[in-house]
């Protein structure tokens, strides 16, 4: 069953298909009743559907009947409900083998690496494809003297996509399964199908048996005499690296996306998913050829953002374009995995907010886990789901994104500037593997060029020129790429186009399109298909206009009658803030959405996950953006409007311009208009609250992440580890042990040990014994922390005490031999590592109850509201008031949930009066909700951090209540990394050492390392 795309831009509900669909991670043992209460609570927080993600960790076997059970209630409970279930069709990721189905049939069937050189390894002596002399000229199949050789590795992990044969049979193992298997009402309200990124290579050039077959077909040569050419830079090299990319591209897109799409649209399915590694030249290559023409083949494509660093423009428009040009409405971004525990509400506005300026229409979350238990809590975080505690705050934040979203769907996209793609120039360059100096150098200036038009706020699209050569024409001075048509060509920095680009240029300038050419001193158009240009070639490049830089480039358009938006600050930061628009005929209208692209150092930082270093010009302070915006077109009238409600908040006062209708407006931070924001009040007297609050919590949390491990009796080591490290210690045994591990916790003597109630939340396993100072537990649940899986036990007050209180699990370490087996598989290609469970775990444990937390030394950290925690910790009682913004020293250093701030404020009759508006500053938390007096205000989770409290003060005592909502980074981590507060955070992250599947730590240090969170000022004014 596809969606249908309803209702009218102005609307105030919003249908389900334009509403967030998440990764619903199928990670444990999978209980009906628990499927169906997390459906409602998904429901519940306003976002439209599922992606049905079986993931590392589940228990429930992968396409069991158990399996398809939980499928069929799930979907039957999406349809009760109005929501839309999708299926993902894999196994953990990449998409393609099906759970190993496919390649276990063997090597015909299995990914393969193209190898060249002078000594072919024993290992792959069966695997020569061709073998050369000394000048690289092809000999004779059986030669045994030769000077070169070309061979094949196998990666017997994954499979072939350029095999029509391989792909067919993944199909059948997975597509044709559930069709024939599920339930008839079941499979016609299914709406379609995730694949997650499908590959080529992801470790030098691919190969596949049937590739020279096809190259022989498509361009006449034989490919084994070309081999060399890929990895030497021999005569005509270039030449053969465009076919043989272009081939693979093709073979790609007709054996994986065609076979698929073609399985989908007879089924009446929608096909979702995204590439691997879309971003760059240099990324795509090996793994795709070209990711444009395969875009082109989904319902829905869409493309991957990890970590919580700004967005890409090359990766989002290559996305739009393609859907675009192909007449695809929805776009689709898998968003915010990696990003940690501590990205908030206001992380997730930032972001999807700058990928909805691209144009993409529709999220993705990563991730909501159906559980955390054991490894699943650092599976790429944060579970943005009912375990996160701005879960029930954040249905307005998805109520905005669809609006948004469905503008972007329903409205015409006015793009009429095509700037030409220069993947071929890379492929001319490329020996297979990422990092390459020279095809690096020609992205390079590509991608700025994006960059600046992106930031000059240009409407335009990327042209892809195998897409150009299928579905491109000239008719008048218009160029048509499928469905979209262009006035105006770009030719940006790059070295070569293909010989069908060449051809529409030279007919599009004749019938007097207009062509810009940006002049790059280093990469300039050199060679049509990697041959030099002619002399008659090269004066038709000199013919065309160019333009010196961005600023040029934006005025010739301009005179040109192109429109764009130009949103100028006060301070000049040059694209800060960025939009787009969308064009409504019947209504007479056009839909502007605007957004700030800086941010605070909140969400900037070194990335620990990818190893790099994003540096973006930023403010210290999320002062408002002074801004002097110019429409592309003149207005009668412009409304902001609410995005969370869609009601009319004002009216904006405007001048018309030659350019467009001009308005000035004061955005807060991080903030974005549809258009709807509010102005500042006016501070002139003002009263101080940030200091002396009393703190009311439910409980507090003691993370204890460091125990003694007794291994079959022996010590593990001479001190305490980390669990991580002991859990992968203990897997690099190979063998069941006999574990003891004694986790401590310090109890100052003047902590109340009997109005404590301490309780420990840890992931129970029933092979377990539990005692605390050596009494053996009566285990007996009392709730959860977090998850279901973090179940609660009372500690019983005879057994606690002031002083050293340890807490030891005893346990039988142990893995199935299949586990053992996927683990060494896992350490050769990450499909297999990425549907990992295992059988006994060991995890930290938390230690809940009404208590401080407090620590011999924090220190402030370089990164903004990042604390380092030195020495033992302790427990003591909750005394005295904290100040408002410093939570973390006054006792509360690993908390994670709700914390209540209250304080009483006596007023005079006038104050009351004047009072109206309440100031919480820059705060570090997901949410802060206020109550004033017993009247409950509306969350706040982005800027302006201010809340009109008109009339709510009265004369003497009035109690102020300030609701933090936290994130669970403080609880869960990663509490060691060197780097407080990376931009992305993956596995990897939380190690103190290598693990078992060969994943490198990241810097680290034995301190923790936690978040302050809080407001950092709280004012009356």
């Amino acid at each position: 069953m596809i969606p249908q795309l309803t209702g009218r831009v102005s609307d105030s509900l919003i249908g389900s298909e334009y509403r967030p669909i998440p990764f619903w991670s199928w990670n444990d043992k999978l209980d009906p009743d628990e499927l169906v209460r997390q459906i409602h609570e998904m429901k519940n927080a306003g976002m439209g559907g599922f992606f049905m993600h079986a993931r590392g960790g589940l228990k429930t076997p992968y396409l069991s009947q158990e399996y398809l059970d939980c499928v069929s209630i799930s979907v039957r409970e999406a349809v009760k409900l109005g929501m839309h279930a999708y299926l993902y069709d894999e196994n953990g990721w990449p998409s393609g083998f099906a759970d190993g189905k496919v390649c276990a049939q063997g090597e015909e069937y299995q990914q393969k690496y193209l190898r060249f050189g002078k000594e072919v390894p024993v290992s792959e002596s069966n695997r020569i494809i061709a073998v050369y002399d000394e000048n690289y000229q092809l000999l004779s199949p059986d030669s045994k003297n030769f000077a070169h050789a070309a061979w094949y590795e196998v990666n017997p992990f994954y499979v072939d996509n350029m095999d029509k044969k391989v792909v067919k049979s993944f199909i059948t193992y997975v597509h044709d399964y559930y069709w024939e298997n599920l339930p008839e009402d079941v499979r016609k309200n299914l709406c379609g199908i995730f694949t997650d990124e499908p590959q080529l290579s992801r470790n030098g050039i691919p190969w596949s048996l049937i590739l020279s077959e096809h190259y022989k077909k498509r361009f006449g040569s034989q490919l084994e005499a070309l081999i060399p050419k890929l990895f030497i830079e021999l005569e005509d090299y270039r030449k053969v690296r465009i076919n043989f990319y272009r081939l693979c591209t093709e073979l790609f897109r007709e054996c994986y996306f065609e076979e698929i799409k073609s399985w989908c649209d007879k089924h009446n399915w929608q096909l979702t998913g995204h590439q691997l590694l879309e971003e760059s030249y240099d990324s795509q290559i090996s793994s795709n050829g070209a990711v444009m023409p395969l875009f082109a083949m989904y319902s829905i494509p869409g493309n991957d953002h990890l970590g919580s660093k700004s967005s890409n423009v090359v990766s989002d428009i290559q996305l739009i374009s393609a859907a675009a040009q192909s007449g695809i409405k929805q776009t689709i971004t898998e968003t915010f995995g990696c990003t940690g525990w501590n990205f908030n509400i206001r992380g997730m506005k930032w972001l999807f907010q700058q990928q909805l300026a691209h144009g993409i229409t529709l999220l993705c979350q990563h991730l909501c886990d159906y559980s955390m238990r054991g490894l699943r809590k650092r599976d790429y975080p944060a579970s943005i789901f009912y375990q996160h505690p701005m879960w029930s705050e954040i249905k307005p934040l998805h109520d905005s994104f669809a609006r948004v979203g469905r503008m972007l769907t329903l409205g015409e996209d006015e793009c009429r500037i095509v700037l030409l793609h220069g993947l071929s120039g890379a492929w001319m360059e490329n020996h297979g593997f990422m990092g390459e100096e020279e095809v690096i150098r020609l992205y390079t200036p590509f991608m700025q060029f994006a960059n600046d038009l992106d930031k000059a706020g240009v409407n335009f699209h990327f042209g892809d020129e195998i897409m150009l050569s299928e579905v491109g024409k000239v008719t008048g001075n218009t160029l048509f790429i499928g469905k979209k048509s262009y006035q105006c060509v770009v030719i940006p920095p790059l070295k070569n186009l293909a010989r069908q680009s060449w051809e529409l240029l030279a007919e599009f300038a004749n019938n007097g399109g207009r062509i810009i050419c940006y002049k790059d001193s280093e990469v300039f158009l050199q060679y049509i298909d990697g041959k030099a240009l002619t002399d008659e070639e090269q004066q038709f490049v000199n013919s065309w206009e160019t333009a010196d830089c961005c600023e040029d480039f934006s005025d010739k358009i301009a005179c040109y009658g192109f429109r764009r938006i130009v949103c100028n600050t006060s301070d000049n930061e040059y694209g800060r803030v960025r939009g787009c628009w969308r064009y409504f005929p019947e209504e007479q209208q056009r839909w502007y959405f605007l957004t700030d692209f800086g941010t605070t150092n909140e969400n900037t930082g070194v990335c620990s996950f990818y190893h790099d270093e994003y540096s973006l010009n930023l403010p210290e302070l999320p002062d408002p953006v002074a801004l002097d915006v110019t429409l592309p077109y003149p207005a009668r009238k412009i409304k902001l409007i609410d995005q969370t409600t869609g009601e009319t908040v004002q009216t904006l006062n405007h001048i018309n311009t030659p350019r467009g209708a001009r308005f000035v407006y004061s955005l807060p931070a991080g903030e974005s208009l549809l258009l709807c924001a509010e102005n500042l009040h006016d501070e002139s007297e003002k009263m101080d609250l940030s200091d002396k609050w009393h703190v009311e919590i439910k409980q507090n949390v003691l993370t204890l992440d460091q125990t003694y491990c007794l291994v079959d009796g022996c010590e593990l080591s001479d001190g305490q580890l980390n669990t991580l490290t002991i859990f992968n210690r203990l897997l690099a045994l190979e063998k069941d042990v006999n574990v003891v591990l004694d986790y401590g916790f310090d109890i100052d003597n003047a902590f109340d040990i009997a109005s404590g109630n301490l309780q420990m939340a840890l992931e129970l396993a029933d092979d377990c014994e539990y005692y605390l100072n050596d009494n053996l537990l009566d285990i007996s649940v009392t709730g959860f922390f977090l998850d279901r899986a973090i179940q609660c036990i009372q500690l019983p007050l005879e057994f606690v005490k002031h002083g050293k209180n340890i807490f030891r699990i005893k346990q039988k370490f142990t893995q199935s031999a299949a586990i053992r087996q996927a683990l060494r598989n896992g350490r050769i290609f990450e499909g297999e590592a990425n549907k990992l469970y295992f059988d006994s775990e060991v995890e930290s444990i938390y230690l809940l109850g009404n208590f401080a937390v407090y620590f011999p030394e924090v220190k402030n950290n370089d990164e903004r509201g990042c604390r380092i925690l030195s020495g033992e910790s302790v427990i003591m009682p909750i005394t005295g008031t904290v100040s408002s913004g410093e939570l973390v020293r006054c006792g509360f250093p690993f908390f994670s949930g709700t914390l209540n701030l209250v304080k009483n404020v006596e007023l005079t009759g006038s104050m009351a009066k004047h009072f109206t508006t309440l100031d919480l500053g820059y705060f570090l938390a997901n949410s802060v909700t206020v109550t004033i007096n017993g009247k409950k205000f509306k969350p706040v989770f982005a800027a302006p951090y201010i809340i009109d409290i008109s009339g709510s003060l009265k004369s003497g005592n009035n109690r102020i209540e300030i609701k933090i909502t936290t994130s669970c980074r403080n609880s869960l981590g990663p509490l060691h990394s060197a780097t407080v507060n990376p931009v992305a955070v993956g596995p990897e992250s939380f190690l103190l050492e290598n693990d078992i599947l060969n994943r490198q730590t990241l810097p680290f240090m034995q301190e923790y390392g936690v978040l302050e969170f809080g407001c950092e000022k709280v004012v009356l004014y």
